[in-house]
């Protein structure tokens, strides 16, 4: 299953950068995923010594003119669901169940941030890394 985990994940100069597209040519993109009837297109997580865990949602938001959008995924509307993706894409249960949304703020609409040290930590565990991030 980690093995799954490299398909999704580019090892940079830098550090390790988690890509999941939602869309197009991706097995995930059978599947059509909505947060408030707008689409969610992406989830990215880059880790290295000075940045880690933060995992980015990316959303359809054309036509968002307040953070009614944002609002439900931070009341937790998407939560399960993105557990669900981490899973099937190879990151174990212990990883995804601690995953929750980030401090109201450090996201845009458009973009939803969630708290994924858990992910970071595996994606760096498979490509048998260490980062000094305290």
């Amino acid at each position: 299953m980690k093995n799954k985990i490299k398909n999704y994940v580019i090892r940079s100069a830098g550090g390790l950068e988690l890509f999941v597209n939602l869309l197009g040519n991706s097995d995930l993109s059978e599947k059509e995923y909505f947060v408030n009837n707008r689409k969610v297109n992406s989830l990215y997580l880059y880790c290295d010594n000075e940045s880690f865990g933060e995992m980015s949602v990316e959303y359809n938001c054309s036509n968002d003119k307040n953070d009614d959008t944002l609002d439900q995924f931070y009341s937790g509307e998407f939560t399960n669901t993105l557990e669900n993706i981490l899973q099937e894409i190879g990151f174990s249960k212990d990883s995804t169940d601690v995953i929750g949304t980030s401090e109201f703020g450090a996201q845009e609409i458009g973009r939803a941030s969630y708290d994924a040290m858990s992910i970071a930590e595996e994606m760096m565990t498979v490509f048998k890394l260490k980062y000094d991030y305290n």
